[in-house]
């Protein structure tokens, strides 16, 4: 069983929300002496929408802004031979 989360900050740069949550979950089951696997993941459970990165330097202030992919959860069963 394994949690990630993280939570970024840019400080009062832009009037926008500038607070970041994410949250990746992992449970994994093994059976049959390591030869059979399931696992149950799910990322982005804040269903966090978009991210902004500013750059500030001596010139300029610059902001890139990417669109994530939303909320998913994911079933997985491995063999091994």
């Amino acid at each position: 069983f394994q949690i990630q989360s993280e939570r970024y900050f840019f400080g009062n740069l832009d009037k926008n929300n500038n607070k970041y949550y994410f949250m990746d979950l992992e449970a994994r089951y093994t059976v049959k002496e390591n030869k059979l696997t399931f696992s149950l993941s799910g990322n982005n459970l804040f269903n966090t929408k978009t991210f902004r990165s500013f750059n500030i330097n001596d010139i300029s202030i610059s902001k890139t802004e990417y669109r994530l992919q939303p909320r998913y959860g994911l079933l997985k069963m491995e063999y091994r031979f």
